[in-house]
């Protein structure tokens, strides 16, 4: 797309109003209404917001950074942006996921999409997280503090904020200080090293249409019982600039990610994986990128373009250090210099048909670089992969299509249907020597992977207080790890892989007062990994005036928890929170948590909110 024409479509669009054409698939989760309005459930991460949603689950690796999965689907199959921005995690044994740097009190809402149904997860099978952080408000002064105790770790929390504007310019600053000790399971058993320390702040500054943003975030003394390595460091840096123009807007955006990991707090000689030795490990991503969207609407219609230019590049190596002198020590390139450069543009258009009848057709068109220039990663992959290149071009996209019609008086029905294809991850194409706890294995990198493409299809049933989902998916050349001898498995394309699944969410306002909500989801899946078991959430919230309370079970085939909170106002600026988590103090093993570690028990909150 030319300059000229870029310019134009970002300075001349109209106003949207996309009221008119339904839209379900889509979902957002709104943060920070709930959390100034007596619905907040106290100082709880961005991964627990996500945990109780039908259709999403999350990998807890420790009592921190919890992965997200969708639809049975993680890591490069999801696609997490922050403000619109495309993080890439510099960690690769995926301690530092992207939700991990954005705390709940600057966040504004959630975009939700479950598959590839809508355009925006790029091709990710099991759909994207778009976080969206609050912005700075003109001609408003408030601030906000808040501290917070939880019993099965000794952790103590602390955050603060203050928004300031004035005419066309506004400025806003958080931050948010964690401090946890190592946690109780159920039955009162402590879980050794698995306490942390980590900081997050956000600036905002406000002009216009215009703003400024840049989030640090960092973390140290990670423990990860379930892994062999902790988290020594992990900072991250993320800037962005965007502006809105009408039904325009575009974003400009840089980060800067580094982790190191070690295991010298563990004892390296009774371990079953390369014992003897300490292995420390560095990670760095960088990310830059453009975007921009453009929306034209009328009353039964809308369109919108998107375009979007991205480069990330990643780097990670690992030191192993024999405890016997008399053994060299070793150095290992596990990412060398690798490139990653996309370019896409996306068209979305919605219509209504006629009466009671709407359309939604989205379609993604990209090209995608990828490139390792290491020359000893280079010289490594090559004894596994003589043939491979250094550089690849990999063309990729998306198609969807929705139908949706009132079938009822009240009951509506979408049906819908998309084709995709996924670039391999970078590690996926050119890692090697990372260690996958959930089956022990080793695994390496193939910079011969061809895309992965995946049909998926998606009938929902829509009402006044319910949503039923199901869908189908069905891959072409899934990318998985390939058992080549009793030590290590090599990434390969695979047939046969395939899913069905089931979604069901409900909320019921039983009075003015009173509102019951239901959460529960179940998948099914062949040839596909680490798919979450069957799950039911359900919340009953009660609202009066400034205070709340809300009482909450989360039933699956493994286990049972029962948990309760309320806010209780104090005059008009203070609220005090008192809750209770696992209140049967149930031993909890999630089935997505290497190691089986068991998760916390019965764990008390007392906090303080204070809102001016």
């Amino acid at each position: 797309m030319s300059g000229m024409l870029l310019i134009a479509l970002l300075w001349a669009a109209a106003p949207p109003d996309t009221s008119a054409v339904r839209m379900v698939s889509g979902e957002q989760i709104l943060i920070q209404a709930k959390r100034h309005n007596a619905g907040t459930p106290g100082l709880r991460s961005v991964e627990e917001w996500l945990s109780n949603r039908a259709g999403l689950a999350v990998i807890k690796r420790a009592n921190y950074a919890w992965d997200p999965v969708i639809r049975g689907q993680s890591a490069d199959r999801v696609l997490i942006r922050i403000d619109g921005m495309n993080v890439l995690p510099a960690c690769v044994d995926r301690m530092d996921p992207a939700t991990s740097y954005v705390d709940t009190d600057n966040l504004e809402r959630i975009d939700l999409s479950r598959g590839t149904f809508d355009g925006a997860s790029a091709g990710r099978s099991g759909g994207a997280l778009n976080l969206v952080t609050t912005r700075a408000v003109a001609d408003l002064t408030e601030a906000h503090i808040e501290t917070e105790y939880q019993s099965v770790s000794e952790q103590t929390s602390y955050r603060g904020m203050l928004n300031a504007g004035r005419g066309d310019v506004a400025f806003r600053v958080s931050g948010t200080y964690r401090h946890s000790g190592d946690y109780s399971a159920g039955g009162g058993e402590r879980i050794p090293n698995s306490g942390f320390r980590k900081w997050n702040g956000k600036l905002d500054i406000g002009y216009r249409q215009a703003r400024v943003s840049w989030i640090r975030d960092v973390a140290r003394d990670i423990g990860y019982p379930g892994l062999i390595m902790d988290t020594g460091r992990a900072k991250a840096d993320l800037f962005g600039l965007h502006v809105d123009h009408g039904a325009s807007s575009f974003r400009l955006y840089h980060n800067r990610i580094d982790h190191y990991m070690h295991d010298y707090a563990r004892d390296v000689t009774q371990r079953d994986v390369m014992p003897g030795m300490y292995m420390p490990m560095w990670g760095r991503t960088r990310t830059s990128g453009f975007s921009s969207e453009s929306l034209w609407a009328s009353n039964d219609r809308y369109l919108m373009l998107g375009t979007e230019v991205t480069y990330a590049s990643a780097y990670s190596d690992m030191w192993m250090e024999p405890l016997d002198a008399t053994v060299p020590e070793m150095w290992i390139i596990n990412l060398g210099d690798v490139g990653m450069a996309d370019a896409g543009v996306s068209l979305k258009h919605g219509i209504t048909l006629w009466d009671q009848w709407d359309a939604r057709f989205s379609t993604r068109m990209a090209m995608s670089h990828r490139s390792i220039s290491h020359p000893d990663a280079i010289a490594v992959l090559r004894v596994y992969r003589p043939e491979m290149m250094e550089r690849r071009w990999i063309p990729n996209g998306s198609a969807s299509i929705s139908i949706a019609t009132d079938i009822g008086p009240r009951l509506m029905t979408e049906l819908s249907a998309s084709v995709s294809r996924r670039v391999p991850s970078h590690i996926e194409l050119y890692g090697y020597y990372l260690y996958q706890p959930f089956d022990g294995f080793i695994y390496y990198g193939n910079p011969e992977l061809k895309p992965e493409s995946s049909l998926q299809m998606e009938l929902a049933l829509v009402s006044a207080t319910n949503t039923l989902r199901t869908y189908v998916v069905a891959y072409d050349g899934y990318v998985a790890g390939v058992k080549q001898d009793e030590m290590f498995k090599e990434y390969r394309n695979i047939q046969g892989a395939r899913q069905i699944g089931v979604e069901w969410e409900s909320e019921m306002a039983l009075s003015e007062s009173v509102v019951w909500t239901h959460q529960a989801s179940a998948v099914h899946g062949e040839r596909i990994p680490l798919l979450p078991p069957f799950r039911y959430d359900t919340t009953i919230r009660v609202v009066r005036g400034a205070g709340m309370a809300e009482f909450n079970a989360v039933l699956t085939g493994r286990y049972q928890i029962l948990g309760g909170m309320t806010q209780i106002p104090i005059g008009s600026l203070v609220k005090v929170t008192l809750a209770i988590d696992n209140a049967l103090d149930s031993r909890v093993v999630e089935k997505l948590t290497p190691g089986q570690i068991p998760s916390p028990g019965r764990n008390v909150r007392v906090g303080v909110i204070g809102h001016w």
